[in-house]
């Protein structure tokens, strides 16, 4: 497992496992904007009497760099291939052959993080496609990489943060000493690079992603209010070690970065946001005592609440890739044995494996969102979270609910209702940090009854290139 490639391609056959045929619902371009850019094309036939595209970039003042080429270079390779697929060949098939393409294409370069990143993209976006056919899959996916070519260079390609630094440090509350690592962006800084503002967000990422992904797609949310950032690689993904564990051993190591950033820095305030996977350790993690660890709201998108309804509801085949049970008959021996959710803890796990038994203890500010169309986690499970927050024994003192009508899992990982989204998160860090700075705030009425404005946004392919450029970034790549 210490082979990246290896384990990014392990991670990927997991989730392909966990969603077996289901139709997942993402974000689909509008390609009628698609051909307004400048590609400057130029074909060419190979010697298959194929056409080959160059889609070269506009013209641009803007050096970049060998790694930047070479990302190009490799996003002109796989459009090539992506191009000359028939679209008559069943959708599973060639879902299993662009995958396998794309693991060929990156191990030529093997040295380039912005390949990696990009190509793991690439990878999530053929897995989440909800494309009922294969001329849609490969129209929707051929999008994309143009967009991503015509990005490289331009003007828009700018940084949310001023300085980056990582670090590393021992999982400690696991009990596993694994070793763990975080991306630590600062949102502004001094003549010495040390971060002005101690208002911090722990960003907590998906499945198959990693902390660079996470901090790319929600980061400019926070540093506009002047939060640096710590964006973790959850065990097993990006440059930390161990493996997956569904999110209460996440959960702990969020305890030992929570107890790290403390001690490293002067720090007011964090807002805990998580998405997916990230969502289901931030419910985990809800009921910590976040207190000692100066918290003050959390953000929790389409997190699912009960491991064992996860194991139950996607599939049975996915222990044999571990060399285990089936999860669908004996779903618990599966969850404690194959995946390992305890591991040297000694943890009870019917009290662990539904995040609801933590979220019970939870005491500060809380987001829900979900969207209404999620397939991999269904949308009853923000009821739950809803329910649990809002009932008279909680003591969660303010709570905001953004459910989004229509959407799929994790639908702002591919730039969907952004400013939506950032208007919610913008009324829950204002709210969190209003109640933190308020003794003895009343919270006998703590729904929120006049939430964010909806904002109507239109899927044109120039106002999601910005969003998808940033998710490619970071991605799985370290």
């Amino acid at each position: 497992m210490k082979n990246k490639l290896f384990k990014r391609v392990l991670a990927f056959t997991i989730l392909m496992v966990m969603l077996g045929n289901t139709a997942v619902n993402a974000a689909i371009f509008d390609r009628t904007n698609l051909f307004k850019f400048d590609f400057n094309s130029i074909f060419t036939k190979n010697d298959d009497n194929k056409v080959d595209v160059d889609i070269k970039l506009p013209n641009t003042d803007i050096i970049m760099s060998n790694d930047r080429e070479e990302e190009k270079e490799f996003l002109n390779l796989y459009y090539n291939y992506v191009k000359n697929i028939d679209k008559n060949k069943n959708e599973e098939s060639v879902k299993v052959d662009l995958l396998n393409k794309l693991n060929e294409y990156e191990e030529k370069y093997d040295d380039n993080d912005e390949v990696s990143d990009t190509s793991a993209k690439l990878r999530y976006q053929i897995v989440m496609n909800s494309e009922d056919s294969t001329s849609g899959l490969l129209d929707t996916l051929t999008s994309t990489i143009r967009s991503l070519i015509s990005k490289i260079g331009s003007s828009d390609d700018t940084e949310f943060y001023a300085y980056k630094t990582e670090k590393t440090i021992y999982a400690t509350s696991a009990k596993d000493n694994i070793a763990l690592h975080a991306n630590i962006y600062y949102a502004k800084v001094d003549e010495n690079n040390r971060p002005i503002s101690n208002k911090w967000v722990l960003l907590i990422h998906p499945f198959m992603l990693n902390g660079n992904i996470i901090a790319e797609t929600l980061g400019a949310m926070y540093t506009a209010h002047d939060y640096n950032i710590i964006a973790p690689d959850l065990r097993g993904f990006g440059d930390s070690e161990g493996e997956v564990a569904m999110g209460y051993l996440e959960a702990l190591d969020m305890t030992d970065w929570l107890t790290e950033l403390n001690k490293e820095y002067t720090v007011d305030a964090v807002i805990v946001h998580g998405v997916s996977l990230g969502g289901a350790t931030t419910i985990q993690l809800s009921g910590m005592n976040l207190d000692q660890y100066n918290v003050i709201g959390i953000v929790e998108d389409c997190g699912y609440t009960s491991m064992i309804e996860m194991a139950e509801s996607n599939g049975s085949s996915i222990g044999s890739i571990l060399g285990g049970s089936s999860s669908k008959n004996d779903p618990k021996d599966y969850l404690i044995n194959d995946i390992g959710v305890l591991g040297n803890t000694g943890a009870d796990f019917d009290t662990i494996e539904n995040g609801l038994n933590s979220l019970e203890k939870c005491t500060v500010p809380v987001l829900i969102i979900h969207g209404t169309d999620d397939t991999m986690v269904p949308y009853e499970n923000s009821d739950r979270v809803y329910n649990t927050v809002m009932s008279t024994t909680s003591e969660v003192p303010y709570v905001l609910r953004y459910s989004a009508e229509g959407e799929s899992h994790a639908f702002i990982l591919l730039g969907k209702n952004e400013a939506t989204y950032k208007n919610y998160v913008d009324k829950l860090v204002n709210k969190a940090e209003e109640i933190a700075n308020t003794d003895n705030y009343d919270f006998t009425n703590k729904e929120e009854t006049t939430p964010p404005e909806v904002v109507e946004e239109k899927t044109s392919l120039l106002q999601t290139i910005s969003k998808v450029f940033r998710l490619l970034k970071g991605m799985l790549g370290k």
